[in-house]
């Protein structure tokens, strides 16, 4: 994200202008100001830009962002390069254990055979010497193979739980994590207050009928996961959708005005209340209640608590959809 800490006031000012001129640009043409398009008409405008400067300034501002990527990217892979290492020596190890196993067993047979042919204490002595003094080697030596193995699967399990904890993706619901969700409304109040335009958050969960018609907890999460399912099914490929806890999910549409949000509450409301499925053999229809709320506070936080609380009032007085413009 751009700020005016990156940037001098004069190319700032710039940039705004820029902005404004790629979004006039969009409207005369008759585009609707979606973020898939406008990246499309900022490439297209940045082109046809005559001052050299800014659109040197503006395309660094881009290769640094890329950059940002890019360096998440390796940071990924090199832990994901990290723990196939481990792998192989955790393998490595596991074969030498797995050998010197074997060779335990079998020293242990011939031992009990050879120990059935003895018959002088002497012979005794030595062989019950012999038998310590092998099966005290291989346990050493197992014992040094364990403790490898320990300290192998302590670095893989700490790069997992590493991993894990970065994933934006929830892998359950298949929708974006709550952290990562948060970070993405966060971004949108920033866009649209800099770019002057308006965006809303829709959160969703099934209603207190259809809940209450859930027995137990593991219904209740096959009901979500459903109802996920269906959410992704009925919105576009690039709208931002994340999963708020509690069977609770979120949508971000930008650029919308007071009519296309009414237009998209009575769509979506109308869309999820004709989906059904069965669970232990029962039918159950899912029957969703919906807010809609405008983001228009830069404490984006505070936008989302004020979401919830209107969900929770549809939800308790079983209001299809509710919304604060």
């Amino acid at each position: 994200m751009i700020s005016k800490e990156d940037i001098d006031l004069e190319t700032y000012d710039k940039l705004e202008k820029f902005t404004q001129k790629v979004l006039q640009n969009m409207k005369t043409d008759g585009i609707p100001t979606t973020p898939e398009y406008y990246k499309i008409y900022f490439q297209k405008t940045l082109a046809q830009e005559n001052d050299y400067e800014l659109r040197k300034h503006i395309s660094k501002l881009n290769k640094r962002e890329t950059k940002e990527e890019t360096e998440k990217i390796l940071e990924y892979e090199e832990k994901l390069d990290s723990i196939a290492k481990l792998n192989k020596e955790m393998l490595k190890n596991i074969q030498s254990t797995y050998k010197k196993n074997n060779y335990l067993i079998k020293f242990i047979q011939q031992s009990e055979k050879q120990s059935q042919s003895l018959v002088t204490p002497k012979a005794i002595h030595i062989f019950f010497k012999k038998l310590n003094s092998t099966i005290s080697q291989i346990h050493n030596s197992l014992q040094k193979d364990m403790d490898v193995m320990k300290e192998l699967y302590s670095k893989t399990l700490t790069l997992l739980k590493n991993i894990e904890s970065n994933k934006i993706f929830d892998t359950k619901f298949h929708v974006y994590k709550k952290e990562y969700f948060l970070s993405k409304i966060k971004q949108e109040v920033e866009i649209s207050k800099k770019l002057n335009f308006n965006s809303y958050l829709m959160v969703m969960k099934l209603d207190k009928t259809t809940s209450l018609q859930l027995k137990n907890i593991l219904n209740n999460e096959k009901a979500n996961k459903f109802f996920a399912k269906v959410i992704q099914s009925k919105f576009r490929k690039d709208d931002i959708i994340g999963y708020l806890d509690n069977g609770v999910f979120g949508i971000i549409f930008s650029n919308l005005n007071e009519k296309d949000v009414q237009k998209v509450a009575v769509k979506f409301s109308d869309i999820l209340n004709h989906s059904s499925m069965y669970i232990n053999d029962e039918y159950l229809e899912l029957h969703p209640v919906i807010a809609i709320q405008k983001l228009k506070d830069e404490f984006y936080l505070q936008n989302i608590n004020q979401a919830l609380q209107l969900l929770d009032k549809a939800y308790n007085e079983n209001i299809s959809f509710l919304i604060d413009y």
